[in-house]
């Protein structure tokens, strides 16, 4: 009974914090990326941000 409990509970925390990234475009291409993995070019107006997972709130 704890495993299903500890599963359940690991599956429900997992689905309400999905992986965020802030992303930008690299310099000369059309491809976005993380702002922490790559050297982007950032916009102070706006804020590109990429979700991972799906939605289930």
């Amino acid at each position: 009974m704890a495993g299903v409990v500890a599963t359940i509970s690991l599956i429900l925390w997992r689905i309400s914090h999905p992986h965020k990234a802030i992303v930008g475009p690299i310099a000369g291409s059309e491809n976005f990326r993380n702002i922490d993995c790559y050297k982007v070019q950032q916009c102070k107006q706006a804020i590109a941000l990429h979700v991972d997972e799906s939605f289930f709130w």
